[in-house]
């Protein structure tokens, strides 16, 4: 009835659909626990102690425990819906990375908190910058932290 062969049409699937992704490879966990399913992610280059001083003062005023979140360090950033995807967080914050890839363009605005498949984002300019700039810093606060965690 169908005469069709398999390799006749094989030849029309030759770009990669699928790469597998090792997420141990691509993510560090610096520290937190996840109980919350909040994920914060930070580029290699924010990884200094006084921007993880500045994130731990900013997550603890939004009545959050460390064993509430986890914070990780993506080592390779075109591999952060990878991440979220292995993760399933409820609420992902990013400081200096975007969800955009070659097949994804969000498309969304900085400190302005959005649902994306039924996730929780929250996108903010890198640790370092915020933490350099007052006017970032209480943008971040009081458009982003605020309604993203219900602070009154």
């Amino acid at each position: 009835m169908n005469d069709i062969q398999i390799d006749e049409v094989l030849h029309i699937y030759n770009e990669t659909l699928y790469t597998n992704i090792d997420s141990n490879a691509s993510y560090e966990i610096i520290k937190g626990s996840f109980q919350q399913k909040i994920l914060i992610l930070i580029s290699k280059e924010d990884n200094l102690p006084e921007n993880q001083q500045l994130l731990t003062k900013m997550l603890a005023a939004c009545n959050l425990q460390e064993a509430d979140y986890q914070i990780g360090m993506v080592l390779e950033k075109n591999t952060i819906l990878h991440i979220i995807n292995q993760l399933n967080p409820e609420t992902v914050l990013l400081f200096g990375l975007s969800l955009n890839n070659e097949a994804f363009n969000a498309q969304k605005n900085v400190y302005k908190p959005f649902r994306f498949n039924q996730i929780k984002f929250l996108l903010s300019n890198t640790l370092s910058e915020v933490s350099a700039n007052a006017a970032m810093k209480s943008t971040l606060w009081t458009t982003g932290l605020k309604p993203l965690f219900n602070i009154q």
